[in-house]
């Protein structure tokens, strides 16, 4: 197999967005090729900032293990998003080959209609219990790393939302401070059966990345970023918003991948068997 150049792990590593924009440029086999060769690490946030049908006409061609390591490295509601428009046959094989507990996840997200909340929130946020401490919030958060969320969602005893609590207040508080005692009222979670289009308007957009989602007892699922939201009303209208690859890099970068990626797609397709012909 033909090493991909440094300078490529240096551009998807330091430019994913501009990577994303380039890679979406090429043909989705030239571009899967390309993608087998990265370490997940780097390929993960370049698909997760590809436009969604871009990035699942690419993964539809991706190996198996190298597909399902990307996944695992991308945001949640990315993933999620990704794999609802994979065909059937193919998203079976990649949730097998995803840990038990990841692959669940997926399932419970793909068992909602497309067109309502619960099918595009991230649950891998968690509801924090009302006496947790500070030093439990920011160990979260910490662990999280990229899309570090503005606050916390906090539940009661049977999980119910209570409240938030905004990160800027954990900063503040002592290590050993009840969550409780920092609480934020007056944020309403969203239904996770409610449509996306009935959400779009809510006035908690204004000021929060991320809103909670409740079950119909109003225990917290998880959660609904402003990216998801944009994703699943991109899903269903069946587009995606235009993105502009003018700059001399991008369109030097997209020269640069189109030669690597025709010599990587003739590299690592399979030898034809000889055949010989009797005379």
């Amino acid at each position: 197999m033909t090493d991909t150049p440094s300078l490529t792990f240096a551009f998807l590593q330091s430019r994913p967005e501009a990577a994303a924009r380039v890679i979406e440029e090429l043909d989705p086999v030239d571009a899967a090729a390309l993608l087998e060769t990265v370490p997940v690490r780097l390929a993960a946030p370049v698909v997760s900032h590809m436009a969604i049908w871009s990035a699942t006409r690419i993964i539809s061609h991706v190996g198996d293990d190298q597909a399902a390591g990307i996944i695992r490295q991308m945001v949640y509601q990315d993933a999620s998003s990704l794999l609802r428009l994979l065909d059937p046959e193919r998203l079976k094989a990649l949730l097998d080959s995803l840990p038990r507990r990841l692959a669940r996840d997926f399932r419970r997200s793909l068992d909602y209609p497309d067109k309502v909340v619960g099918a595009w929130m991230d649950q891998s946020i968690p509801g924090f219990a009302l006496d947790a401490s500070v030093e439990d919030g920011m160990k979260f958060l910490r662990q999280r790393g990229e899309g570090v969320l503005g606050h916390l969602f906090i539940v009661d005893q049977r999980r119910r939302f209570a409240g938030v609590v905004s990160v800027a207040r954990l900063l503040r508080a002592p290590a050993n401070t009840q969550l409780q005692q920092l609480l934020e009222l007056g944020m309403r979670p969203l239904s996770n059966r409610a449509l996306l289009a009935s959400v779009v308007e809510a006035e908690e957009w204004d000021q929060h990345l991320v809103l909670p989602v409740a079950g119909r007892r109003g225990n917290v699922l998880g959660g609904l970023t402003r990216q998801a939201l944009r994703r699943g009303l991109e899903a269903q209208a069946g587009i995606s918003f235009p993105r502009s690859t003018d700059s001399l890099m991008l369109q030097l970068f997209t020269s640069y991948f189109v030669v690597l990626a025709g010599l990587l797609r003739v590299t690592l397709q399979p030898a034809r068997p000889h055949t010989s012909s009797e005379t």
